[in-house]
């Protein structure tokens, strides 16, 4: 498994300061199975990578002597195959928490390249998080929260424009409303009698506070299908077990293996439009009756 990384890893012994910094991040966690939860609930790491090769050389670390050296053992205890290899002791424990580590600090950078061998787990930098929705963390430097300053701000200007442009969409409305609270907290939702205006004041008041939150969302192309997949989910359509999707009218057989497979079966162009149209029409009768 290889470590990539937009930015270079930062060599040993340099006074550069990074922080750890919890995101609340992971789309659709109240579908996945416990062992992918009790991965993502993970507050104590070990080196995750293993490999024949150096794990350190692979990372290009340019004064691995002086790292070891700093460490107080040989250089060959950085191989992760070594007999006495360093990284079976050395571990990260995070408590969701921001933690602050010191790359000159010998056991602070031991503990930085842990975070950077859980590539799905912490994003480099906040223009990653987008990329990895279960990740946990952001890996974050001084020069990464200046730039976040801009970000927000751009971040903010692109969800008010959006939200602008939704004004007269209030089915589209009410569904990124839903998203965005389904993702904080999976028992909280819109109530059905909430009325238009009290949606969009709810969401003007996010984008004043936390617009990147529904940045995220409105700028993830697949985001129509996690909305309808989500609307057939709490409508008791579609059922999970065991990271398999079934229907209401087969529980025993599933129609997708996994939640990449379910959201294409949902697409409008590729999926299948047997399966939409069911949903789609379970969901109106479900309106209809209430």
């Amino acid at each position: 498994m290889e470590v990539t990384l937009k930015k270079d890893i930062i060599n040993f012994n340099k006074d550069v300061e990074i922080k750890l910094v919890p995101v609340k991040a992971g789309e659709f966690k109240g579908l996945l199975n416990k062992e992918k939860l009790r991965q993502l609930n993970k507050s104590y790491f070990r080196y995750a990578m293993r490999s024949v090769d150096n794990t350190v050389d692979r990372m290009h670390i340019k004064n691995k002597e002086t790292f070891a050296k700093a460490l107080g053992i040989e250089i060959e205890a950085l191989n992760i195959n070594h007999p006495d290899s360093y990284w079976d002791t050395a571990f990260l424990e995070l408590r969701g928490s921001e933690v602050t580590l010191r790359l000159n600090n010998p056991v602070d950078y031991a503990k930085y390249l842990i975070a950077l061998s859980y590539k799905d787990t912490f994003a480099d930098g906040y223009g990653d998080v987008q990329n990895k929705p279960l990740c946990r963390y952001i890996i974050i430097t001084d020069e990464d929260e200046n730039d976040e300053i801009d970000n927000i701000a751009d971040m903010q200007a692109s969800v008010y424009m959006k939200l602008a442009e939704y004004d007269k969409q209030e089915k589209k409305l009410r569904r990124l409303l839903d998203m965005y609270f389904y993702e904080k907290d999976p028992t909280k939702r819109i109530h059905p009698n909430d009325s238009i205006e009290k949606v969009k004041k709810s969401l003007k008041n996010i984008a004043r506070t936390k617009p990147e939150d529904l940045f995220y969302l409105i700028s993830d192309d697949n985001f129509e299908n996690k909305a309808f997949l989500l609307q057939a989910i709490r409508a008791g359509i579609i059922k999970t077990r065991n990271q398999a999707y079934f229907t209401k009218w087969d529980n025993s057989t599933p129609i997708a293996g996994n939640k990449r497979d379910m959201l294409k079966l949902l697409d409008p162009d590729e999926g299948k439009q047997e399966i939409i149209t069911a949903i789609t029409e379970e969901l109106n009768a479900g309106k209809r009756s209430s």
